[in-house]
C-alpha cells in the first residue's frame, strides 16, 4: 500500500451529514460526523473553459479524506452534505472517486457543490 497522506497537507476538519441511504422518501440526512485531519481544497474550478454557458452546477471544492489518516473516515455516499466552517454552510457530494491500490481504497475524493 502507498504511504498514507501526509498530515501537514490535511489541515482540515470537516463535518458530514451522510444521506440517509435508507430512508424511503429521501433527502433524509443523519447526524453530522466529525472527520480530522481531511482537507477541503476550496480553490477547484471545473466545467466548460472559456465556454459562454454551463450545462450543469460546478464543483467548487474538493474534499480529500485518506484512510490511514482522516479521524473519522469513511465512504461518504454521493448526496452527503459537507461543512467545513462548524455547520455554517454545506457542500452537497456530487460525486465520490476512491483510489486503490494493493486491492484496498487508500483516500477518497469528492466533488463537492453549493
Amino acid at each position: 500500500m502507498p504511504a498514507p497522506i501526509p498530515k501537514r497537507l490535511l489541515p482540515d476538519d470537516v463535518l458530514v451529514r451522510p444521506l440517509d441511504t435508507a430512508s424511503r422518501r429521501g433527502g433524509e440526512f443523519l447526524e453530522p460526523v466529525a472527520m480530522r485531519h481531511a482537507r477541503l481544497d476550496r480553490n477547484v474550478a471545473s466545467g466548460m473553459h472559456g465556454a459562454p454557458y454551463q450545462l450543469q452546477q460546478a464543483t467548487v471544492a474538493l474534499l480529500f479524506i485518506d484512510v490511514a489518516r482522516t479521524d473519522g473516515a469513511f465512504e461518504v455516499p454521493a448526496g452527503s452534505k459537507v461543512s467545513g466552517d462548524g455547520g455554517e454552510s454545506w457542500y452537497t457530494v456530487e460525486a465520490v472517486h476512491a483510489f486503490g491500490a494493493f486491492g484496498g481504497v487508500h483516500h477518497w475524493e469528492l466533488e463537492l457543490r453549493r
